[in-house]
């Protein structure tokens, strides 16, 4: 497969990393991965060491004896397989294609016109067919090639095939060709060459010296070289090259050429407790690419073909030992262990949450140079090396090898792992997989984490103003992460929303605000992360009161910078000496003059004012001096005297001090930068005049690309040698209006400005040319509505409720309209208004508001409403699949004859009951001596057999109670009765027709005193309630002389057939 190279100048800096999904304003051309979810792939109980793709099939050897299919438990689904098997690429699907091999296969080839497939191992029966390490397959028919009968003595590693000949690696010593007569063996060791013809040996025999085999081989296009590796220690007479590796002919193999690598990676004693091999060698027909370790090299390497230079390759100098290697286009896909990638600016040595990562991915372009080796590992520095991309499947491992993955191939957009591992993610998938790009994947995967690893940390600022501070995400195949803010879960509505990039070692804080935001009211914060495909997580709330008395007003523009993340930003909206650091705390002092409008397009906007004579600011607190790091201001002025107008200094002063990072003005009206590299002084300068009395936005950055200076949102000026600024390793205080310039180009006639300057920021990297242009069009666009913030405060007394929308506020206009919604179907309008609710209950308030422009806010609050005298209440407005249950008020509903024949749907609590059968429902959190129980309910279906009948529980204690029963029948008219417990104690019948199913009966039971207890009941159909009381009885049965709890109950005779009762409402209170 092809690979594309690109030449660029390698910087010690950095680099950009890739992912999924890479936005394009950030990392253009950044090559794009595969998705870390796992595609359903077959699963095997052991280990994979070689797959091989022809046409859309995969071919897979190894050590193991059943497949099953993906997601399948072990045990489930198992099929034989005898350490090899075949399976769809695009499928995913286990083939029928299975040869028996009696030991295990360790390396696959196919014939250069994909007819024919080449198997290798420890084997010596395929199918029960004598095949000694080595054996062929027709792959049209699947059946062994029966001409091509080589023999090998011992393990057989690698294969390289081409057109004529077969060439063989292991940890053998002699081959031969089986003719079924005597076989006359020749001397190889580790390596040897037969003809696909016949098995033939031919005389190709480079002289091997070692303790160990030869691991792997390839070919080069033209078939004129072969590279060897593996643990020998000597090819052909030459350790350099030959240690481990090297190069020689196709005919003969005892020639030594050029592999120059050997010369970049050294060897090691003999009684070093490690021996270093090289485990496997790839190629994309330009370059070969290499995997190492121990010890000596444990990473991976592309290398030229033609002498085997890392120039224009390179090495990735990562920590743990790597097994395998595959470039996919502009993306190398690596196996290993790697604990440590700090010498390609990656992660650092066994970082959480994994510790290993056994699955890596690189630019194939070389991007910058090695960093010195500080863990007491050979010294790579500089050394061109490439990119870590954002690509991190979490394999486990496997109990026999000790590693995950093994081998890596991949075809038609996939890239297939295999090996010993259990377990991808939260994936159960045993020893192979299939990634995909993200075109392809399912892109389920999201970020890493969420609940209280999130939780933000709130500040107050300037009272109706807040901060938010919280952790960096991460996600596992993609690095650029967006952060929402979430005001009161309003998730349809983020009020900030930043997106970073981010990686598991590489964590930081980030931070947001809120403002606008009304007096006195108390809100929750979430943080949601959201990666590029919509999966996303969500923090633990955190809780501010509001204790301002002034909402503080903030601009788009505000907004605009505060999303790009930098350390310090001073917009000057306040009034007094200080400037208040809108992203972090290091505020400035000082600042002597007054406000005045600043650049934005709002009356909120304001800016410093300077004198030109004596008038500046300082940071309260030292911060930083990264080596990469922009600044940024807005400036008016007609001064020919020139000024500073941002940089850092180790004095809060003017004195003299150590300063660097100056933006300044010449008195021509020209912009100035100036950073300290390398000990010298270095400045890019704008072609433009600024002092012409207009707003101009400045912006300087530095970083790897070198300085930048930008003027009203365009690039004037920028050099590639100045990528830093002075140390200053104790932090330093950034000044605005004024310091020294000693040492500097073009110093004006005065070092302090006199002029207008306007929201001032810093940051610890160089913004890229698209977010300082976004900064300049929100600057001087003009003033969005500001959207109004919908406020309320509730008072309630029993079934009232007045609600006050006083405290919403619109920052740039008024509030047109207030509109309520009560949350039991009926509206309202106004700034205050009052509203009577029907029944006891917790309902959800809503207002929303309306500006002066049309724009809306709304917010909502649950209140919570009481009937006078009430002790439980419920119109079952839920969904409740097994059992009733909990009330608004009175608690949870206790099913005593089970609850599985209760439910609550469409606003009603049902009883389904069989023949012989009770149900009942009890609210035994209400306890009372003197109640008044009202229900109603309807029959589904028609009275049959004896009957049903439905109790309403007036008192209810342990297993008796008091209940007013109405029963009906299949004949006859329905019957009133008082029960105590199970026994009737007094009857009335109901005249009229008989019951008809879905008719609503109303009942009402009474049950008042102690010591005798009074017990009253009433039941009717339609509007109008009984003048009086139907039954009335006297008992004095001494366990029911006490406080009791209140509920329903359903009975079905044997006779009957099965009947559900509808309960439509339910209400208790105190009687007298």
């Amino acid at each position: 497969m092809a690979a594309s190279m690109g030449v660029a100048t390698l910087e010690s800096a950095p680099a950009a990393t890739a992912d999924t999904a890479i936005p394009d304003t950030v990392a253009p051309g950044v090559p794009e991965t595969v998705s870390v979810d796992p595609l359903p792939t077959p699963q095997i109980d052991g280990v994979a060491w070689e797959q091989l793709v022809i046409g859309n099939t995969v071919y897979v050897g190894g050590n193991f004896s059943s497949a099953r299919p993906f997601g399948a438990p072990k045990g489930e689904g198992e099929r034989p397989r005898a350490n090899f098997l075949a399976y769809d690429l695009h499928s995913g699907e286990l083939l029928p294609f299975a040869p028996s091999f009696d030991a295990q296969v360790r390396t696959l080839a196919v014939s250069p016109d994909g007819t024919r497939l080449y198997v290798g191992g420890l084997f010596q029966k395929v199918d029960g067919v004598s095949r000694y390490r080595v054996a062929a397959f027709d792959v049209a028919s699947g059946a062994l090639v029966p001409e091509f009968r080589p023999y090998v003595n011992s393990y057989v590693k690698t294969l390289v095939v081409t057109d004529t000949t077969v060439f063989v690696g292991g940890n053998f010593k002699t081959v031969a060709q089986r003719t079924g007569g005597p076989v006359p063996a020749v001397a190889r060791t580790y390596a040897a060459a037969f003809t696909t013809s016949d098995a033939t040996v031919l005389p190709w025999s480079p002289r091997i010296v070692g303790e160990a085999q030869v691991e792997s081989m390839v070919i080069s296009p033209d078939e004129t070289k072969i590279v060897l590796g593996g643990a020998f220690r000597n090819l052909n007479g030459s350790s350099n090259p030959g240690y481990t590796m090297g190069a020689t002919d196709t005919i003969t193999g005892t020639t030594v050429l050029k592999w120059n690598v050997n010369g970049a990676i050294p060897k090691r004693s003999h009684v070093e407790k490690y021996d270093v091999s090289v485990y496997s060698l790839k190629s994309d027909g330009e370059f070969v690419y290499g995997v190492m370790g121990p010890a000596a090299f444990e990473g991976t390497f592309k290398a030229s073909w033609t002498d085997g230079a890392l120039a224009p390759g390179w090495i990735a100098d990562c920590h743990g030992d790597t097994y395998d290697v595959e470039p996919v286009g502009d993306v190398v896909y690596t196996a290993s262990h790697a604990h440590d990638c700090g010498n390609v600016r990656g992660f650092e040595d066994y970082v959480a949450p994994s510790k290993w990562y056994r699955a890596l991915a690189f630019t194939d372009a070389a991007t910058q140079k090695t960093r010195k080796e500080t863990a007491g590992y050979q010294n790579y520095e500089g050394l061109p090396a490439p990119t870590l991309l954002n690509w991190y499947p979490d394999f486990d491992i496997g109990p026999l090898s000790g590693q995950g993955p093994w081998t890596i191939t991949s075809a038609q957009g996939f890239v297939l792992y295999g090996g010993e591992f259990r377990k991808i993610g939260s994936t159960k998938q045993q020893g192979l997989t299939r990634f995909a790009t993200a075109a392809v994947a399912p892109n389920k995967n999201g970020p890493a984490l969420s609940g209280a690893d999130m939780k933000p940390t709130l500040t107050s600022f300037l009272g109706t103003h807040i901060k938010l501070t919280w952790p960096s995400n991460y996600d596992r195949d993609n690095e650029y992460l967006t952060y929402q803010v979430i005001r009161d879960d309003d998730f349809e509505n983020p009020v900030f929303e930043t997106t970073r990039s981010s990686r598991f070692w590489e964590r930081t804080t980030l931070h947001g605000n809120d403002g606008r935001l009304a007096p006195g009211t108390t809100h929750t914060y979430r943080i949601r992360t959201v990666d590029p495909f919509g999966n996303s997580t969500v923090s633990e709330p955190a809780a501010y009161t509001v204790t301002g008395a002034v909402p503080l007003a903030w601009t788009p523009y505000d907004r605009a910078v505060l999303q790009d993340q930098p350390s310090a930003y001073w917009p000057m909206n306040e009034a007094g000496k200080a400037a208040y650091d809108w992203a972090g705390s290091s505020h400035l002092t000082s600042i002597t003059t007054p406000r005045v409008a600043g650049v934005e397009a709002s009356p909120a906007a304001r800016a410093g004012s300077f004198n030109g004579v004596n008038t500046y600011a300082a940071s309260s607190v030292r911060l930083a001096a990264k080596p990469t790091f922009s600044q940024e201001a807005w400036i008016k002025t007609t001064t020919k005297r020139g000024g500073v107008l941002m940089g850092m200094s180790t004095s809060r002063t003017t004195a003299n001090d150590s300063f660097d990072r100056q933006l300044y003005m010449a008195n021509t009206g020209q912009v100035y930068f100036a950073s300290i590299d390398s000990g010298a002084v270095k400045t890019v300068n704008s072609t433009s005049r600024l002092n012409d009395g207009k707003w101009h936005h400045v912006v300087a950055t530095v970083g790897a690309a070198g300085a930048r200076l930008y003027v009203d949102g365009a690039l004037q000026s920028s050099r590639t040698d100045q990528r830093t600024g002075a140390p200053l390793v104790a932090g330093a205080y950034w000044h605005v209006g004024a310091h020294q310039l000693t040492g500097r180009p073009a110093i004006p006639a005065s070092i302090y400005f006199a002029g207008t300057i306007d929201n001032v920021a810093a940051y610890d990297r160089p913004l890229t040319a698209a977010e300082v242009k976004a900064h300049y069009q929100a600057g001087t666009a003009p003033a969005p509505n500001a959207r109004p913030t919908a406020s309320f405060a509730p008072s309630l007394s029993n079934l009232s409720a007045a609600v006050d929308a006083s405290a919403s506020v619109d920052p740039d206009g008024a509030i047109t309209s207030y509109e309520w919604d009560f949350g039991d179907g009926t509206t309202g309008s106004g700034v205050k208004v009052s509203h009577d609710y029907a029944g006891s209950g917790v309902y959800t308030v809503a207002l929303r508001v309306t500006d002066d422009r049309g724009a809306t806010a709304t917010t909502t609050r649950p209140i919570t409403v009481t009937r006078p005298g009430i002790l439980a209440e419920d119109l079952f407005a839920r969904s409740v699949d097994v059992g009733w249950g909990s009330t608004p008020f009175g608690g949870d509903w206790v099913a005593a004859h089970g609850a599985s024949g209760l439910s609550v749907i469409d606003g009603s609590g049902t009883m389904t009951a069989g023949p012989g059968q009770t149900r009942s429902a009890v609210l035994s959190g209400v306890s009372s001596t003197a109640v008044d129980v009202r229900s109603s309910f309807s029959i589904a279906e028609a009275p049959s057999g004896g009957g049903q009948s439905v109790s309403v529980v007036g008192r209810q204690v342990g297993a008796d109670y008091y209940a007013a029963r109405v029963l009906v029948r299949a004949t006859g008219d329905p019957q009133l009765q008082i029960l105590r417990s199970g026994t009737t104690i007094k009857t009335v019948t109901l005249t009229g027709a008989a019951y008809k199913p879905g008719e609503v009966v109303n009942v009402r039971v009474q049950v008042t005193g102690t010591g005798t207890s009074t017990v009253s009941a009433m039941a009717w159909t339609g509007a109008t309630e009984p003048s009086s009381w139907q039954l009335s009885v006297t008992d004095s049965t001494a366990t029911l002389q006490q406080a009791g709890s209140v509920g329903v109950r359903f009975y079905l005779s044997a006779s009957a057939l099965a009947s559900t009762v509808i309960v439509r409402d339910f209400s208790a209170g105190s009687a007298g």
